[in-house]
């Protein structure tokens, strides 16, 4: 305490002091502390301490900090206060690192906000110098340098853990996806999934492998029916999402609303078990919502029509993990608008109930990047009709996905909407054309003739055969050549897709350049 007092009991210091309303009479914590603690600190760590905390901060911030969080005086200053208070002061500055300090006496005994260098080694217990955190991330793993200078900015805790530490982590999480057969059966290397998962989740060096990772992959294991491969591939699907998920705040809860509410009602002689081992193996990412969450996606969807949760969790689970205002309700309300729905009339919840029962995944399909493209093209070849406001335009008796428009507007089905308009539906289409249109010697010609338009078309494809048949059956039913339609599709699918001829042909039905 005689060093204490020396050092801070002057005319200066106690005028700081005065102003920023510190008493020098408050040491009564801070000599308590230094009397529990003479045997474990020796005076050249408390004098160091002290120099370190008047190079850093205000005489008043000091006796602050000595007062409030006497424990600061056992702390290393090179491999703990320094690293801590450089990370602080770079990320406010110094006016805001002053106030915070302030604020809170003992931010600076915050654990994993800075990081050693790389010249600083470590040891280990035997005394011996041992490899650095980076070291151990740049051999373990395939992280290259800007990783690691991403992951420095933005977890720099990482760096001040232990070696052991971070390789016991590393230890268990190689193990796992090993015993998987992950890399046999995927073709990616471990080490570029250890990468991937501790590049995106670097608080996992956190956890502990006995309290938190290997409870979580037991929970999973025997809660799902799952075996090691099957974990194993769901944290490699979810890029280790499912890792860093609380048994007793995350896994359990979710898992029993999806037991309990989403597949309990199911009519097939499969369990609920079954079901839900085959959603988390398709889109483990669904652990990570909360029970809220699927509360209320799974009550709008019901809202469509009834089983409609249960039916999109077995088939196409990803889903679930759309924004509901920003993703789901946008894609239906188009959905709605095109298929010419009146959510007034029992017909029509009938016919949305038929069309999203059976083929869900439609729902999650963007509206600007596929729907409205898809959608374009259909109105423009008319195989549908609709308005500048993509509402369906009835001219009569209304089809289900039919050939033609002739005998009333035809609805397009979910199934026919998630065709990939650049690699089956244009490419199909302006085959067609240029084949029934000319000779496959003034194709070429045929192709950059402003003139001709889709008029000369004799018969258009029928939409089933255009949007589900293989290329060979296309081909077949069409009378093509189907190595002619091959070669010309590899040559037009890389200009279609970054060209902007379809936006052109969209509005004029001037052949596209292909």
């Amino acid at each position: 305490m005689g060093v204490l007092e020396g050092r801070y009991n002057n005319s200066e210091v106690l005028t700081n002091c005065h102003v920023h309303n510190v008493t020098t009479g408050g040491w009564k914590k801070t000599r308590a502390y230094l009397y529990n603690a003479a045997e474990r600190l020796s005076m050249n760590q408390i004098e160091s301490v002290l120099d370190f905390l008047d190079k850093t901060l205000t005489p008043a911030i000091s006796i602050r900090v000595l007062q409030e969080s006497p424990r600061i005086m056992r702390k290393p200053v090179e491999s703990y206060l320094a690293p801590t208070a450089d990370f602080l002061l770079e990320l406010w500055g110094q006016d805001l690192f002053f106030q915070a300090i302030q604020r809170n006496p003992g931010l600076l005994l915050s654990t994993g906000l800075g990081y050693v260098p790389k010249a600083t080694a470590l040891t280990d217990s035997a005394g011996a110098s041992s490899e650095d955190v980076e070291d151990i991330l740049t051999t373990r793993t395939s992280m290259n340098r800007k990783t690691i200078a991403k992951l420095k900015r933005n977890a720099p805790f990482v760096f001040g853990l232990s070696t052991e530490k971070v390789n016991s982590v590393l230890d268990f999480v190689e193990d796992l996806m090993k015993d998987g057969q992950i890399e046999l059966k995927t073709g990616i290397s471990v080490r570029l999934l250890l990468a991937k998962i501790f590049s995106v989740h670097p608080h996992f060096f956190n956890l502990s492998v006995e309290t938190n990772l290997r409870p979580r992959v037991e929970f999973l294991s025997s809660m799902c029916e799952m075996n090691t491969t099957n974990v194993a591939k769901m944290v490699q699907v979810s890029n280790g999402l499912v890792l860093g998920l609380s048994v007793e705040h995350n896994l359990k809860p979710t898992i029993d609303y999806l037991l309990e509410n989403i597949f309990c009602s199911d009519d097939d002689s499969d369990p609920p078990e079954a079901h839900l081992r085959r959603c988390l193996e398709s889109h483990p990412q669904i652990l990570g919502l909360s029970s809220s969450n699927l509360l209320r996606k799974s009550e709008y969807f019901n809202s469509l029509c009834p089983s409609l949760a249960s039916r999109i969790a077995k088939k196409c689970p990803a889903v679930y993990s759309l924004s509901l205002e920003q993703n789901i309700r946008p894609t239906v309300d188009f959905l709605l608008k095109i298929w010419g729905v009146n959510s007034t009339h029992d017909d029509d919840d009938s016919f949305v109930h038929s069309m999203l029962f059976e083929y869900p995944n439609i729902l999650s399909l963007s509206v600007d990047g596929n729907l409205q493209p898809t959608m374009a093209f259909f109105n423009k070849t008319g195989y549908t009709k609709l308005d500048s406001e993509w509402n369906l335009v009835i001219d009569g008796p209304s089809q289900v996905g039919g050939p033609s428009v002739c005998s009333g507007t035809t609805r397009i089905r979910g199934r026919y909407i998630a065709a990939s308009l650049y690699n089956r539906l244009l490419p199909r289409w302006h085959y067609s054309f240029l084949d029934r249109a000319f000779s496959k010697a003034g194709a070429r010609e045929a192709r950059r003739d402003d003139s001709k338009s889709l008029s000369l078309v004799p018969k258009k494809p029928p939409l089933h055969l255009l949007v589900m048949a293989t290329d060979e059956a296309f081909c077949e039913a069409m009378g093509f050549d189907t190595s002619d339609f091959l070669e010309f599709k590899s040559e037009s699918i890389p200009r279609l897709k970054f060209s902007s001829q379809f936006d052109i042909w969209l509005k004029s039905g001037r052949p596209i350049d292909l």
